[in-house]
């Protein structure tokens, strides 16, 4: 489906993401838990608003964003690059190992998240602050693009102001594949018709009160927003 049915092509791909994990994924995601100090971890978990809240209706958790209070730039310039990086690939096996447990608890093959990024407080300057960053992350794949092209089901955009379809987006389009941008939903602040679109792929007691669910378990991720200097 990667390489559009080209089974040359996908085989080729296959195996050099393979190769690529192997070699740089591994040792990298390892390298988080052996490298970096405590103190610099907790300090990107404190300040990163990204994590799993719920479950959508296949069973898979579902990942949240806020990408409009989400420092990149002020997180990497307290911290560092290669821990940013290191996180990363850590955070990635961890995604795809919860996925196939979550597989198996559903008996069935799960492909891909919902994921839902909120673009609430997004400005030009976080864009371009943190576009370095991510031109960087971008430069580690293997042909400058993703060795786990199947993370996402969905991608629900809430809260998007009017800049993110005429600037962002534009951005976006040429950093991700075409078949990602497919999956990409944009929805205006206080849009009802991104509360009608969650709630038929996740059941509303799943779902934080603040995202138009039901949901009484106390939201887990941070508030995110500038990150002061240590």
């Amino acid at each position: 489906r990667g390489r559009n049915w080209d089974v040359q092509k996908a085989a080729v791909r296959a195996a050099e993401c393979i190769s690529y994990i192997d070699t740089v994924v591994f040792p990298e995601a390892s390298a988080y838990e052996t490298d970096h100090s405590e103190e610099d971890r907790a300090f990107i978990a404190k300040h990163d608003p990204f994590g799993f809240f719920g479950r959508d209706k296949r069973g898979a958790a579902v990942l949240y964003i806020g990408i409009g209070r989400r420092d990149v730039a002020g997180m990497v310039r307290e911290t560092s690059f290669k821990l940013w990086s290191d996180r990363d690939w850590y955070n990635w096996l961890l995604y795809f190992d919860q996925l196939h447990t979550e597989s198996i608890e559903a008996g069935v093959a799960l492909s891909g998240r919902l994921w839902v990024v909120d673009a609430t407080d997004f400005a030009l300057s976080r864009l371009w602050a943190n576009l370095p960053i991510n031109k960087q992350m971008s430069k580690r794949m293997p042909s400058g693009e993703h060795p786990m092209p199947e993370a996402a089901r969905t991608i629900l955009v809430c809260n998007a102001p009017w800049f993110v379809s005429t600037v962002a987006w534009p951005i976006a389009q040429k950093l991700l594949p075409a078949r990602t941008l497919g999956k990409v939903r944009l929805f205006k602040p206080g849009s009802p018709e991104f509360v009608h679109e969650l709630l038929e792929l996740v059941d509303a007691d799943q779902v934080h009160p603040s995202m138009g669910g039901t949901s009484t378990e106390p939201w887990p991720m941070p508030a995110g927003g500038d990150v002061p200097k240590r």
